[in-house]
């Protein structure tokens, strides 16, 4: 199965060094999971974008509760798109909902093979009332 890794950004050195790291992090913390966060937006940026979550802590308290906190950039007005991503095959991305599932039934169902990581990637929708003052600012209405 050939892996195009630099859709991504990775090389296939990088991923089998990330499965290395996510198999020894599974073996010394086994109650929880490792997560990766791919931004994609012009506007938002994150400082940190690996994490090791409890597995008992549900899917939209991550969410809401740690990731909407360490983006920088996001408007409270913003929504979030979030898909997930598998580098295998062909380099499967599935959206998923925010919801009350736990993170670990998460994992299980979407984990990439290739790293052994929940590998997300964070999209930004902004409202329309954000974007037309925004546009009245810029043009000088």
């Amino acid at each position: 199965m050939k892996i195009d890794y630099s859709k991504f950004n990775f090389t296939q050195d990088e991923c089998e060094h990330m499965k290395k790291e996510t198999d020894i992090l599974r073996e010394k913390n086994s109650d929880h999971i490792p997560i990766l966060i791919m931004v994609k937006s012009s506007v938002l940026t994150m400082q940190k974008q690996k994490f090791l979550v409890s597995n008992d802590i549900t899917f939209s308290d991550f969410i809401t509760n740690t990731l909407k906190k360490k983006l920088i950039g996001l408007h409270t007005d913003d929504t979030l798109t979030i898909h997930t991503i598998k580098l295998d095959g062909d380099n499967k991305s599935s959206e998923i909902t925010v919801n009350s599932e736990l993170i670990k039934d998460i994992y299980e169902e979407f984990k990439d093979p290739c790293t052994n990581l929940l590998i997300l990637k964070i999209s930004r929708m902004t409202t329309f009332k954000y974007l037309k003052s925004s546009l009245k600012y810029w043009s000088g209405y």
